[in-house]
C-alpha cells in the first residue's frame, strides 16, 4: 500500500484551517519545512516518517488518523451490544458486571 500523499496534503491542510493557521507555518513549526506540502505533491517526494509523525503530534492525532488510513472493517456488532447494555447500567450494577467477568475470565 502507497502513502496517498495527496489525502495527507489536504488532510494537514483541513487540519491547520480548523485551528486557524497556515498550513506552511504547520509544517515549519514541525521541522518540516515550509515547501513540505509542495515537494510532496507537486514533485512526488515521499515524507519521511519522522516529519509526518511531528505533524500528527502537532495535532494531537495519530499517524493513522493523519494519513487516512482505515484498517479492515470487523464486526464489531457485539461489542456495540455490550457497550449499549453499559451505558444503561448504575456504578453497582456495573461493578457486579466487572466482577462476573473477572470470574468469568479467571482473573482477580
Amino acid at each position: 500500500m502507497e502513502l496517498n500523499k495527496k489525502f495527507l496534503a489536504d488532510h494537514i491542510e483541513k487540519l491547520s484551517k480548523e485551528r486557524g493557521m497556515k498550513k506552511t507555518q504547520v509544517c515549519i513549526d514541525c521541522g518540516a519545512g515550509k515547501s513540505f506540502i509542495s515537494n510532496m505533491v507537486n514533485k512526488d517526494q515521499m515524507p519521511s516518517f519522522d516529519k509526518v509523525f511531528a505533524i500528527a503530534q502537532y495535532f494531537g492525532v495519530s499517524i493513522d488518523y493523519l494519513i487516512g488510513y482505515v484498517p479492515e472493517h470487523k464486526d464489531n456488532s457485539n461489542l456495540e451490544k455490550i457497550i449499549n447494555f453499559a451505558v444503561k447500567l448504575d456504578d453497582n450494577q456495573i461493578d457486579s458486571v466487572i466482577e462476573m467477568c473477572s470470574k468469568l475470565l479467571g482473573e482477580k
